[in-house]
């Protein structure tokens, strides 16, 4: 018999697999479609894909990084049929140089920002303060995605700003490519501590939050998606409409997203 925790799982997955609309029209869906997005959407973005997949002909790559690193290779020429980025600031940039694309904009998503440790350390910390950050690093650094363009980053370096920590922790940073590579850092034990999103804290078993940022410190943290082509596949156009489907919206809430 399943475990409680398993079994919850299991009738969430066959739920998913009653996504109607992935087979109404699979005789239009023998194409190929790439899609970029943002690193912290790996997992219930490949989970929408697979079953996306086993119910259509339609084969999907994804391509996850940084979302200015994507966008600043669609704009060279890359043959993207979806981008989604992990802020506003992104999509606006890519926006300006192919204006098209803003005709499809939406925003998709929300995140939370946290800072985990390795699940065995530390307690929570109520007010971060420059004694809290000096007690929780002692000698390491603080992993987070480079402020000066992963979206990570930028969020963190807004709420430590605001919490007047900025000036003391600059110097102290482990900056990464991309949100994911901060979750992996505390996970391997490489730095103490790190800025996330609640969605990458909440799927890992190995890190616990210790600090929640409060909204009001940052910038609200949006997901935006866009059709980035200008001869648009019926694939393309369909498995759009899917991301912001009721269904698709549970994969992502089951990862720790925040939906509308």
């Amino acid at each position: 018999m399943l475990a409680p925790k398993h079994r919850k799982r299991f009738i969430f997955l066959k739920v998913l697999c009653g996504f109607y609309f992935f087979s109404h029209n699979q005789a239009l869906h023998a194409e190929k479609l790439l899609i970029f997005a943002a690193s912290s959407l790996a997992k219930p973005l490949q989970e929408i894909t697979d079953i996306y997949q086993k119910e259509t002909s339609t084969r999907v790559n994804i391509s996850f990084a940084s979302s200015s690193t994507l966008a600043r290779q669609i704009i060279k020429g890359a043959p993207a049929d979806i981008y989604i980025s992990a802020n506003h600031k992104w999509m606006e940039f890519l926006i300006r140089k192919k204006p098209f694309i803003g005709k499809s904009k939406q925003e998709i998503l929300s995140n939370k920002l946290v800072i985990i440790t390795q699940q065995s350390q530390f307690s929570s910390i109520k007010n971060l303060t420059g004694n809290s950050i000096r007690k929780l690093l002692k000698d390491s650094r603080l992993a987070m995605g480079d402020p000066d363009h992963v979206p990570a980053g930028i969020y963190g370096k807004q709420a430590l700003i605001y919490l007047k920590l900025w000036q003391q922790i600059r110097n102290r940073l482990a900056r990464t490519t991309n949100a994911r590579a901060v979750l992996n850092l505390v996970e391997q034990g490489e730095t103490v501590a790190g800025i996330v999103y609640s969605s990458d804290a909440h799927m890992s078993e190995k890190v616990r939050v210790v600090f929640n940022f409060p909204s009001a410190t940052h910038d609200r943290i949006s997901y935006w998606a866009a059709l980035t082509k200008k001869n648009r596949l019926t694939a393309g156009v369909d498995f759009f409409k899917i991301l912001f489907s009721p269904n698709s919206k549970l994969v992502f809430k089951e990862h720790g997203f925040l939906v509308k």
